[in-house]
């Protein structure tokens, strides 16, 4: 704080800061108001939380929750949708296989013997599901980042710094959803004891 007053720069200068909540500012309200050091660099203008801007910060805090819970319920329904096309898939695959299934029984194989491979084809669609929504997801917001620019900035940055993480969280949701559709198709159309 005490370089910003010896500083030889004429220009002004301003705080930017970003709050977790945007509804709830009083601890940046009350860091401005006992803070003797910023009470000192405050002009006569009040800091733009407040007054005017009071209801442009309210108007964002609750865009920004309903697409929040949007986003959350739009992602519910794809994982939905995902469910049933390989469950679908997985159902097609008991019937097509069906003499094969009998053939196992009266052998003797176990549940699992039977059922593993319907678990392990559902989860080798989960991770190509992965890998092809990851791309398009990149693809995107790499080919539309730089004309939305602010809007996707942050996300775009997150994304290219830990890719790693989202291309594991994506395979592991792909794996996963891959893995309850089969388990759900198999205990439906395979009366196993």
């Amino acid at each position: 704080m005490q370089s910003l007053y010896e500083a030889p720069n004429k220009l002004p200068w301003t705080i930017n800061v970003k709050l977790r909540d945007l509804n709830d500012t009083s601890e940046l309200e009350r860091f401005v108001e006992n803070d003797s050091s910023m009470k000192n660099m405050l002009d006569a203008k009040a800091p733009s939380y407040a007054d005017g801007h009071r209801e442009a910060i309210d108007y964002i805090g609750t865009a920004m929750h309903k697409i929040e819970v949007i986003g959350l319920a739009a992602a519910g329904v794809f994982a939905l949708i995902a469910i049933l096309i390989i469950f679908n898939t997985i159902r097609m695959a008991i019937f097509n296989r069906k003499e094969e299934i009998y053939m196992m029984r009266l052998v003797g194989a176990s549940r699992s013997f039977i059922v593993g491979p319907f678990v392990v084809e559902a989860s080798l669609y989960g991770v190509i599901a992965a890998i092809i929504a990851g791309s398009l997801i990149y693809a995107l917001m790499f080919l539309l980042g730089p004309r939305l620019g602010a809007v996707v900035e942050p996300t775009l940055n997150l994304m290219s710094t830990y890719w790693y993480f989202a291309a594991a969280a994506l395979l592991m949701v792909g794996i996963l959803l891959g893995i309850i559709s089969s388990l759900l198709a198999t205990r439906k159309y395979l009366k196993i004891k």
